[in-house]
């Protein structure tokens, strides 16, 4: 029997490069059809590797799911971009690899950012 290991933790530099597969697939996944190809693409190629290294140190928490050690998906969280909205923080992002979606791995993402931002009051 194999168990499938799940985790969420903060990101790290180091995954810079898979966070931006990650990105890459899930917003052609998401968005093709929906955007122009070439907008859709320039949008994408703004998020490589070294802008996702900078991210992981930034003011935001940007956090990974990792399934079997592989990390499957992503989620932005930080503090509220509107200042007149009552919520102290926002989750920005949340996306995972196509083949990841529809088993609950989202809701799983989504209860941890909940966490982080329970602890930004």
């Amino acid at each position: 029997m194999t168990t499938l290991t799940i985790e969420v933790r903060r990101a790290d530099p180091q995954d810079a490069g898979a966070i931006a597969a990650v990105h890459r697939a899930a917003w052609i996944a998401c968005y093709a059809g929906m955007i122009p190809h070439k907008p859709l693409v320039q949008m994408i190629e703004r998020r490589r590797e070294d802008w996702w290294r900078r991210a992981a140190v930034g003011p935001s928490t940007l956090l990974v799911l990792e399934a079997a050690g592989k990390i499957a998906g992503y989620a932005t969280v930080g503090q509220n971009r509107v200042r007149a909205l009552k919520q102290d923080g926002e989750i920005y992002e949340l996306y995972l690899l196509p083949e990841y979606q529809g088993i609950g791995l989202g809701s799983y993402l989504f209860r941890e950012c909940r966490g982080v931002l329970r602890a930004l009051r």
